[in-house]
């Protein structure tokens, strides 16, 4: 689990399954977490 609280971006998430990976959550971007500040005010 991750939070913004610091402003840090979240990190991708992979689900591993018979050896194989599989992106399950995209890594934020930095437009992402920019977005996300100006439409909350």
């Amino acid at each position: 689990m991750s939070s913004n609280y610091n402003g840090a971006r979240r990190p991708a998430a992979l689900m591993l399954e018979e050896g194989r990976a599989k992106l399950i959550v995209k890594r934020e971007t930095k437009d992402d977490l920019l977005h996300r500040d100006q439409s909350m005010g």
